[in-house]
């Protein structure tokens, strides 16, 4: 599988001059860990295709902990994959008054590991996973709380190895 790095936003980011930002260290091992033990899945409109890690701690009908790290892109011929940007995710699940209740981490990366957007948020679901209510609030990559969470994922990641 070829990774091809390129940055294509998809998506309108706030404004945020990240191109003279460094990647956060141990970028390449995260890329490097997507390419050797990611789940590839193909494009399905609307969605592109990604490749995968999750990392899900506990038991997943209790309270438990679930991260994630894809990587977005195109399939560019045959076993080959052009990746466009990343999102790290990051979901504490806990039941209360019959529903689960979310909250999530959202980071979007540029494929050169520069933090373009975040987003820190709450789902609640109903036991069968159907989303009664959705918020995420766009909070700043300058914040020093939003880096701390984003530098800890970024170390989880390049240090993944499958269980």
């Amino acid at each position: 599988m070829v990774l091809m790095l390129a940055t294509t936003a998809r998506a309108s980011i706030p404004s945020y001059d990240w191109r003279n930002t460094p990647a956060p260290q141990g970028w390449s091992e995260v890329i490097a860990n997507l390419q050797n033990y990611g789940v590839f899945t193909p494009e399905n409109e609307p969605l592109p295709a990604t490749i995968a890690l999750a990392d899900i701690t506990g038991p997943q009908d209790a309270s438990h902990h679930r991260d994630y790290v894809n990587i977005w892109g195109t399939e560019n011929g045959p076993n080959k994959f052009k990746g466009d940007y990343l999102t790290v995710i990051s979901e504490d699940w806990r039941i209360e008054n019959g529903k689960w209740i979310v909250n999530q981490w959202l980071f979007r990366v540029s494929t050169e590991g520069q933090l373009l957007a975040a987003a820190k948020g709450s789902v609640v679901e109903t036991l069968e996973y159907q989303v009664l209510e959705s918020k995420q609030e766009v909070v700043s990559v300058n914040d020093p709380a939003v880096l701390t969470q984003f530098t800890k994922l970024i170390a989880k990641w390049r240090a993944f190895k499958p269980k």
